[in-house]
């Protein structure tokens, strides 16, 4: 899971409706997970980068308060749960995807 289509993927086996970042005035459609990226930090190595950690917010909505999609995202690493709404289910996780350099390429 070291992109975001990666991330994408992962959170689409999980719910039909993923979005990235979508705009104001997009209609999504409920249940769903929107995500973002909050944060990129980049170490060097030889004052190059070396290695990039990306970290995304994701948020699950619902109204069901029991989704299971919530436990199934608690499983994977690094992931830390920060806020939990209960009028609508706002479940905001934070995922950080690593991307390293290798040979001057990024796997």
């Amino acid at each position: 899971m070291g992109t975001r289509l990666g991330l994408q993927t992962l959170l689409e086996g999980l719910l039909v409706d993923v979005y990235f970042q979508p705009p104001e005035s997009f209609k999504i459609n409920y249940p769903c997970i929107v995500f973002s990226i909050s944060d990129i930090d980049t170490k060097f190595a030889d004052d190059n980068p070396y290695r990039l950690k990306k970290r995304y917010t994701v948020t699950l909505i619902d109204k069901n308060p029991d989704n299971i999609t919530m436990d199934k995202l608690a499983f994977y690493h690094y992931v830390h749960l920060t806020d939990i709404s209960q009028q609508i289910i706002l479940i905001t996780m934070f995922i950080i995807c690593t991307t390293k350099r290798r040979n001057h390429e990024y796997v």
